[in-house]
C-alpha cells in the first residue's frame, strides 16, 4: 500500500511538472521592459564620441508556439556626441522595431532565441535628423521564473543606425510578463 501511494505521489508530481513546463512556453501575448548599454560606431567623415551609455526599452509581442513569436518595441538608447562636418553636439538616439523571434528551448525553463526584423532608427539633435529603416539582428536567452514572469538578456545589432555611416550594439536585460 505504501509503495502504491508513493508511486501515485511521484507520478502526480511528474505530471504536474510536465503541465507547468508546457504552460511556460504556451502561446499568448506578453509585454516587457529592460535596461541596457548601447555603443555606437561611425564610418567615414562622421565621428561619435561619448558613445557608450545606458538606455531602456519596452516591448510587446505574441508567442505563437514554443518556437516562434512576433514583437514590436521601442528603445531609447544612450545619448552620444556626434561630429559631422560643421556640426558637433549631443544627440538623442532611439529606435522602433518589428521583429520575428525564433526560440530553441534548452530545458523546461531556459530558452535561447534569435531575432531578425526591421528597425526605424533616429538620431535627433543634429541640424538634420538622421532616420533610417534597416535590419535589426539579435541573440538572447530567457529564463522562466514562473508561468507569468521571465528574465531576458539580449544583444541587438543595428548595422545602420540613423544612416549608413553609423552602427549600434545594444546589450539589454529585463523582465517579461506573459498574460
Amino acid at each position: 500500500m505504501k509503495k502504491l501511494a508513493l508511486s501515485l505521489l511521484l507520478a502526480s508530481g511528474m505530471l504536474a511538472g510536465t503541465a507547468q513546463a508546457a504552460s511556460m512556453n504556451a502561446p499568448g501575448p506578453y509585454i516587457g521592459a529592460g535596461v541596457g548599454l548601447s555603443s555606437f560606431n561611425a564610418d567615414g567623415a562622421r565621428s561619435v564620441s561619448d558613445h557608450n551609455g545606458m538606455g531602456g526599452d519596452i516591448y510587446g509581442g505574441y508567442r505563437f508556439n514554443k518556437t516562434f513569436a512576433a514583437e514590436v518595441g521601442y528603445a531609447r538608447l544612450a545619448n552620444s556626441q556626434l561630429r559631422d562636418g560643421d556640426f558637433s553636439g549631443k544627440v538623442r538616439n532611439e529606435m522602433f522595431s518589428v521583429s520575428g523571434l525564433a526560440y530553441a528551448p534548452l530545458n523546461d525553463t531556459l530558452s535561447v532565441f534569435g531575432r531578425a526584423g526591421l528597425a526605424h532608427t533616429a538620431v535627433r539633435g543634429a541640424p538634420q535628423h538622421l532616420h533610417e529603416t534597416n535590419a535589426v539582428l539579435g541573440l538572447g536567452t530567457e529564463y522562466d521564473i514562473n508561468r507569468q514572469l521571465a528574465l531576458r538578456a539580449e544583444v541587438q545589432y543595428l548595422p545602420h543606425f540613423g544612416d549608413s555611416k553609423l552602427s549600434a550594439t545594444y546589450v539589454t536585460t529585463g523582465l517579461k510578463y506573459k498574460f
